[in-house]
């Protein structure tokens, strides 16, 4: 990694945005995976008690495979990495959080707030590269909030949410490799479709997407729909096997939210020139049953 590059990584959770806004940034890491072993395909139904129980009977049963930071192969099952519900003002389950880091205790917040603009709108951000080159510190230049992607169908639903940290390679997870009575937390980085089939057997997941068919889902993991794409390989195997219906949504900077006088905004930071406001802030993939009439 070359030393401006490293600058932009530390600084990543430095950012901050003006105008009455203050957001933290989520940095990614980096690191790579070892190849998939051969798993069984599940397709769950999710809404129901029996679809719960179905879930926890294929989280047993998977066996996924990923690479600690040192790059050393590890295998676990789903149900050995850790998830925390994001739930609205209301108690609902909307999404599922897979923390990896201490600041992760409260990075899950802006799901709860009384107003939920992430629902609708989203903030793009951008980094001023050639002075941040010369000055050795970002300048983080806030657009006007727009019209979210998932909001620009004919008939919009509430989005399910998939929140973890990530780069453009890898999704990142915390993954029990010890037993129950003896945990051993280790951080693991996976491959696309890992995290689809972590995603496909985790019960919060499978609730909130139960409780709203055929939504969109947002894949809150900075700069997934960017260079290598890891989030193409989560849509193919969740589209693949039916665990999602809708449209998926892939970032391609870097994430962050903001919560200000119960209203929480959602940021997507990209490392371009300052005002090249022609980038799109997501890719999409699109899903099998997704409204995508505009």
């Amino acid at each position: 990694m070359s030393r401006f590059s490293a600058l932009l990584v530390r600084a990543a959770e430095r950012i901050g945005v003006s105008a009455h806004k203050a957001v933290r940034v989520y940095s990614g890491r980096t690191g790579e995976t070892t190849g998939g072993i051969r798993l069984a395909v599940w397709k769950h139904s999710a809404a129901d008690g029996e679809g719960r129980r179905s879930i926890a009977a294929a989280g047993t049963d998977l066996m996924l495979s990923g690479t600690t930071a040192k790059g050393k192969p590890v295998l676990f099952q789903p149900t050995n990495v850790k998830s925390v519900a994001l739930k609205d003002a209301n108690g609902e389950t909307i999404g599922v959080m897979f923390p990896s880091k201490p600041s992760d205790d409260t990075s899950g917040k802006w799901a709860s707030a009384p107003t939920r603009n992430v629902d609708t709108t989203v903030t793009r951000g951008f980094v001023d590269v050639e002075k941040a080159r010369v000055t050795k510190q970002l300048a983080f230049i806030a657009e006007e909030p727009e019209t979210a992607p998932w909001a620009q169908t004919t008939t919009p639903k509430r989005p399910v949410y998939a929140q973890a940290h990530a780069d453009p390679e890898v999704f990142v997870v915390k993954a029990n490799l010890g037993s129950r009575l003896l945990p051993r937390w280790t951080t693991v980085d996976v491959d696309g479709e890992t995290y689809g089939k972590i995603l496909a057997t985790n019960e919060h997941f499978a609730r909130a997407a139960g409780a709203s068919p055929g939504a969109p889902v947002v894949l809150v993991s900075c700069d997934v729909g960017d260079g290598a794409m890891v989030a193409r390989t989560t849509a193919d195997y969740l589209h693949r096997t039916g665990a999602v219906t809708g449209d998926i949504y892939a970032p391609k900077g870097m994430t962050g939210f903001s919560i200000e006088n119960g209203v929480s905004d959602m940021y997507v930071t990209l490392l371009k020139l300052r005002g090249d406001g022609t980038a799109p802030g997501f890719e999409v993939f699109p899903g099998p049953g997704a409204d995508t009439a505009g």
